[in-house]
């Protein structure tokens, strides 16, 4: 049979505690490190969050961007080598010789709202140079192959005033 044994009354005090005071419990110094330590990690983690949700806007305002080069580059290959035109804007498929359009101002992005302040503006600008890509046949004899067409290099600045970001396409139109 276990013996138990009975606690002595003069290590305690008096009420079945040690003289040190509860043991379980956290004392001030630990609560505090504690607090510091999981301050430190809420500030890295909330940095991490808005660093990650400004990359997010950064990769969509870039693919808006590139979205909307890569359909003028459709439209002039749509208009044809000989496409000429009114150099308003940014809509104009003027392909002749030169630096287009006189306004390059194009809203890239409204954000979603009603308000205009936020809203995100890109410079488009093309420039076109007319070329001539000569060939040579197979057969020496043969005389050699001219093609006529047209370079044409699209440059995209975002935001518009003071671009921090920007991309550039180019493409070749034949005649």
């Amino acid at each position: 049979m276990p013996r138990f044994r009975r606690r002595n009354r003069a290590a305690t005090n008096g009420r079945g505690r040690s003289p040190g005071g509860d043991q379980r419990g956290f004392s001030l110094m630990e609560t505090l490190v504690a607090v510091v330590l999981f301050s430190i990690a809420f500030v890295f983690l909330f940095q991490m969050l808005y660093n990650g949700r400004a990359l997010v806007e950064l990769e969509g305002d870039r693919r808006m961007a590139l979205r909307l080069a890569q359909y003028k580059i459709e439209e002039f290959k749509l208009a044809g080598y000989s496409s000429s035109g009114d150099d308003d804007d940014w809509t104009s498929l003027n392909l002749d010789a030169g630096n287009h359009p006189t306004d390059p101002s194009v809203l890239l992005d409204s954000r979603g709202t009603e308000e205009t302040e936020d809203d995100l503006y890109a410079t488009l600008k093309w420039a076109v140079r007319e070329t001539t890509w000569v060939y040579e046949q197979m057969d020496p004899s043969d005389d050699p192959v001219s093609i006529e067409g047209k370079i044409v290099v699209i440059s995209l600045e975002w935001p518009e005033g003071d671009p921090y970001d920007g991309l550039v396409l180019s493409s070749a139109i034949g005649k």
